[in-house]
């Protein structure tokens, strides 16, 4: 029976990463815009379930990874809100645009990116699930 569960789990995890491989190596026009939207959108969810519910996470976490360490794990998990929703965020996963203009600002300052650039021409909400979908930060 434990048998089974681990095949279970390595099959599901080598799926997820076959998936992931699949997703970055499409190119992001026409339907690759599609599946990157949806492949984000699936991505948030799981974190918000990840979230709301840290112990079954870290329980599911151990099981698949046996020698992990779980305090950490579960910090880690209570850090995911306070670092994805800072610098002014409404919704995990979804850096505001005053947020990209002050990293803008710093980053030119140690001369990481060119200074005056604008911050747009280096991001994009495109591949972003609809508002409506996204997981608001509370």
């Amino acid at each position: 029976m434990i048998e089974e569960a681990v095949r279970a789990r390595s099959e599901t995890l080598v799926r997820t990463l076959l998936e992931s491989v699949r997703i970055a190596s499409i190119s992001l026009t026409g339907e690759g815009i599609a599946d990157q939207v949806a492949f984000l959108t699936k991505r948030l969810k799981g974190w918000g379930f990840a979230i709301d519910n840290p112990a079954k996470t870290v329980k599911d976490l151990k099981a698949t990874f046996p020698n992990m360490n779980e305090k950490l794990a579960t910090a880690a998990l209570a850090a995911i809100t306070p670092l994805s929703c800072s610098g002014g965020a409404k919704y995990l996963g979804k850096a505001e645009e005053a947020l990209w203009a002050k990293t803008q600002d710093l980053l030119s300052q140690v001369k990481l990116l060119p200074a005056g650039q604008d911050p747009k021409s280096y991001y994009t909400y495109d591949y972003l699930p609809p508002v409506s979908e996204m997981r608001p930060c509370k």
